[in-house]
């Protein structure tokens, strides 16, 4: 779905995208709760993180395979705002990979 919508309109597909990863996707999980402590889902995050069961490495590799997916570095013909986008998000994986390697 995503590839169609970026071959009919790549412009507000690639703005819309850059929309989505600025104000950050939410994890269901994010939801939990055990009744006590309102803050589980952050703990649950760092343990998560500790164990290395789901990274900030995962996250840049899923994000990686997307914008490969979605061919967003070879997207032609979009134009300022979009372009900016473009080069965000596309810019995202090495950012979050450095982030990683700075703990």
């Amino acid at each position: 779905m995503v590839e169609k919508l970026l071959e009919l309109d790549p412009n507000d597909s690639m703005l819309a995208i850059a929309n989505m990863m600025k104000k950050r996707i939410i994890m269901p999980a994010h939801l939990m709760y055990d009744g006590c402590d309102p803050h589980l889902f952050e703990h649950f995050a760092v343990v998560a993180q500790r164990l290395e069961v789901y990274t900030r490495h995962d996250y840049a590799d899923i994000l990686e395979f997307l914008i490969d997916r979605w061919a967003l570095e070879k997207l032609k013909g979009i134009k300022g705002e979009a372009k900016r986008a473009q080069d965000f998000v596309c810019g995202l994986p090495p950012k979050i990979k450095r982030l990683k390697e700075s703990r």
